[in-house]
């Protein structure tokens, strides 16, 4: 009887302790592991079965480099030239907010595996309006 108790006992450890496993997808994050140089590296036209384009293959970049105290400034260029952009970052409920010192605010859905980071936006395209897409950046 004692020997089934103890075996019990140490199944049901196992178990709450498989059931405790880290959670690999977490709802809520400090941010801190934005921190960093990010380089645009794809665009994926959601709207158009998932295509993939390379910014150089469209005449495009862009950089955003978030700093640990929550500001941010990026740098685009495309066939109008360069352009800057500086403000504030933040993130909650899954959501990078992007705040220009413009006043314009973007907020988007983002998901960060290694060093890849993916937000969900939309892009005005010319002749076809608002497009969603997904933009991949990769951490330099």
């Amino acid at each position: 009887m004692k020997l089934y108790k103890v075996l019990s006992l140490l199944l049901i450890t196992v178990i709450l302790m498989t059931g405790c496993a880290k959670d690999d997808n977490p709802t809520s994050s400090s941010g801190d592991e934005l921190v960093g140089t990010w380089v645009m590296t794809k665009i994926i036209l959601t709207s158009l079965g998932n295509t993939e384009l390379t910014p150089s293959a469209i005449g495009y970049s862009a950089t955003i480099i978030m700093k640990s105290d929550r500001t941010f400034t990026a740098n685009y260029a495309d066939s109008d030239g360069a352009s800057t952009d500086a403000g504030t970052w933040s993130v909650a409920n899954g959501k990078l907010s992007l705040k220009s010192n413009t006043g314009e605010t973007q907020e988007m859905p983002y998901t960060l595996v290694g060093n890849k980071l993916t937000t969900e936006t939309t892009l005005e395209v010319p002749t076809f309006g608002q497009i969603p897409v997904k933009l991949e950046f990769t951490k330099q």
